[in-house]
């Protein structure tokens, strides 16, 4: 397909899960996308989905990938099949959305980012988080106040306590805890330079290979100076938001979960900024349709999101052994 071509993307999704469903209602959207086909595992769900978006299903996944014209496809499934569904589509031409992560392994992330540069095809990977307005807004009132000495980020998930099988919980599904706490925290790792350490720390209740509670924490020193902390916690039956706060030279810029707002606090006393409304997950979706027609740059390119992995898997390491990782990863 040329830069030129002026008619609309033909897309397929794999997934039927909620995400795949948020992700079809902003395509279905798009001016510049038709949403021809939808492939899911679960029968009830994708039929479900299929039925409601009035779009073709198919049970066949090599089917939806031999389709001549299918552009591109939005992988929504859970983390450990990504890769696997990402070369696939690669190899065989198409253009590929996915969610967070891009795999759960450095190795694997390396093989969809050379598989990718070599048909040209742009990879697009779903960290909403970078581009969330707070994020942004945060980013700016940071900037303003002298620039970050420390990021510290919470990540907790109210009421979370498990109840069956869930993706979040199994480390096989949605990888280890410290990859998910990278993936999540990386608002504080996105654009901030190279990495000297990484340490982190996991402590898990439950039997294996699903646990029951989960406090995962990770720390990153980086060549600026700037000192990053995530914390990561599932399991836990709290009624509260996660947080963000960054401190820096002239002041301090926190901010939770679903805030309307954003805190700036200086010797000048406090001030509450607006958070203005966007949609960051149509968005994504934009970057990736003018990236695919126009090559123009995405907010979270495939080298960022291979990073995240090798974060993770160096995060992960350092939580293993108890030592601490210096350097990039």
């Amino acid at each position: 397909m040329s830069a030129t071509d002026s008619r609309r993307l033909r897309v397929g999704i794999i997934g039927s899960g909620g995400m795949a469903a948020a992700r079809a209602e902003r395509i279905q959207a798009h001016p510049g996308l038709t949403l021809v086909a939808i492939v899911g595992r679960n029968r009830e769900t994708r039929a479900e989905l299929a039925t409601r978006l009035g779009v073709p299903l198919m049970g066949d996944l090599l089917r939806l990938l031999a389709m001549e014209d299918l552009d591109a496809v939005f992988i929504a499934t859970h983390p450990d099949t990504h890769a696997t569904l990402a070369l696939a589509a690669l190899e065989r031409g198409k253009h590929v959305f996915s969610e967070s992560t891009i795999a759960l392994s450095s190795e694997d992330a390396d093989g969809i980012l050379q598989t990718a540069r070599a048909g040209r095809l742009v990879v697009r990977v779903g960290h909403t988080t970078v581009i969330r307005p707070a994020t942004r807004l945060v980013a700016e009132q940071a900037e303003r106040l002298g620039g970050p000495l420390l990021d510290d980020v919470r990540i907790q998930f109210p009421n979370d306590e498990r109840d069956g099988r869930v993706a979040g919980f199994d480390p096989r599904i949605s990888g280890h805890p410290v990859l998910s706490a990278v993936m999540l925290g990386y608002p504080c790792i996105h654009g901030r330079g190279p990495i000297r350490s990484i340490r982190a720390w996991t402590r898990l209740t439950g039997g294996e290979p699903q646990f029951e509670t989960c406090v995962a924490r990770v720390e990153l020193t980086f060549q600026s100076g700037v000192v990053a902390g995530i914390a990561y916690l599932r399991g836990f039956p709290w009624v509260g938001p996660g947080w963000r706060t960054v401190t820096c030279r002239q002041g301090v810029v926190r901010v939770t979960d679903a805030a309307d707002q954003v805190q700036v606090l200086t010797e000048q006393g406090t001030e509450m900024v607006l958070i203005p409304d966007a949609d960051p997950w149509a968005q994504e979706i934009d970057e990736f349709v003018h990236a695919i027609r126009d090559g123009a740059p995405m907010s979270v390119t495939l080298d960022d999101a291979r990073r995240i992995v090798a974060v993770g898997q160096a995060a992960q390491r350092s939580s293993d052994t108890g030592e601490t990782h210096l350097g990039e990863p």
